[in-house]
């Protein structure tokens, strides 16, 4: 079992809460055998983005039968069909014309599928989880793939629900438990809250940019309105709005919501304003399987990766300088300097240089 895992940084517009090798371990701990990391640039972006760079990564191993990922709706046949309505030019057509109305694209997408294919359908793109899936299903017909998708079907409580259920909450919810101070062992497998708590104890987290929003907006307050239109996912003067913003105020949540209209979400805004601090303007394919851990098993699937795989294997500064990637090895080190600077307990920097490969037996 391998699993691609997003860095420091996540999809969501944020810092990850715990760094990247605490939460590998807690994934080694839960039964995968090997975690490879997707690069920074792809796990920040949009879901479309965020897949193809997962899907590229995964297939450059040439070792890959399955690949599994969360679905609240559990129906592979269905998400294929919304995939397919996906690459549909009627579909992106009309698009088109919704959005000059002034939604969201998330919507005038559900909303030009609904026209085209059924409410059945368009009520699938409803869901984060079967988004990202339909993504994944993209890429990898995009891409033609020799490994075929599994879906694991998700339950317990849904997307930025706000109880638990069935013993089970979801990530938004454990994020503001753990900022509230309150304890959330409930909801985490007994190994990785753990392995959370010590981080916490060792005042590592909970990590966010708001622990240090003055060096974010100040970052934010050096880039020009043409900077900002450099971005990936700007359209339409996104760009004017986010460069006022940062010139007005000293708060994140205000400057999310001074850019917030009916067409951009907040999740869109605040992964635009963390591409701009990261210095993420394109997306440059995979250049090595960076290996955060492994157990014994994941040390074998290496040897594997290593002789099928298109890409260097690299679990240290070294092997990357070796391998030719010491520029893409450099540039996550950068992302990993500005994360400690988030940590309740600031940590220095070189910790990517440093840090070694999680193993366990």
């Amino acid at each position: 079992m391998i699993a691609v895992m997003s860095g420091q940084f996540v999809q969501r517009g944020e810092a990850a809460v715990f760094d990247k090798w605490v939460r590998t371990s807690a994934a080694l701990s839960g039964g995968v055998d090997l975690v490879i990391q997707l690069p920074t640039e792809y796990a920040v972006a949009t879901a479309e983005k965020f897949g193809e760079g997962a899907v590229s990564l995964i297939d450059q191993m040439h070792s890959i039968d399955v690949l599994l990922f969360g679905s609240e709706s559990g129906d592979a046949g269905r998400l294929q069909e919304c995939a397919t309505a996906d690459a549909d030019t009627r579909v992106s057509d009309r698009i088109r014309e919704i959005l000059k109305d002034g939604c969201t694209y998330a919507r005038a997408r559900q909303l030009a599928v609904s026209e085209i294919y059924g409410e059945e359908i368009a009520g699938v793109f409803e869901k984060p989880n079967d988004i990202l899936g339909i993504s994944y299903l993209s890429a990898m017909r995009k891409q033609n793939v020799s490994f075929a998708p599994m879906l694991i079907k998700r339950y317990g409580a849904g997307h930025d629900t706000t109880a638990g259920k069935d013993g089970i909450a979801c990530a938004s919810q454990i994020r503001k438990m753990l900022f509230a101070g309150e304890d959330f062992e409930q909801f985490v497998p007994t190994d990785a809250y753990t392995l959370y708590h010590q981080s916490i104890a060792a005042g590592r987290a909970p990590v966010c940019l708001e622990n240090a929003e003055k060096a974010v907006i100040w970052a934010l307050r050096k880039k020009s309105a043409a900077d900002f239109e450099k971005l990936t996912d700007v359209s339409e003067g996104l760009h004017n709005r986010l460069f006022a913003a940062a010139q007005s105020t000293g708060s994140l949540s205000t400057l999310y919501d001074l850019v917030k209209t009916k067409r951009y979400t907040h999740a869109r805004i605040r992964r635009l304003c963390l591409s701009a601090v990261l210095d993420i303007y394109d997306f440059p394919p995979p250049q090595m399987f960076r290996v955060l851990g492994f157990n014994r098993r994941g040390e074998e699937l290496l040897s594997v990766i290593k002789e099928n795989g298109e890409l260097p294997v690299v679990t240290s500064y070294k092997e990357a300088k070796n391998a030719g990637v010491a520029a893409a090895f450099e540039r996550e080190a950068d992302f990993t300097d500005f994360y400690t600077l988030l940590m309740p307990d600031c940590a220095g920097c070189g910790e990517e240089m440093r840090q070694s490969v999680v193993k366990i037996d």
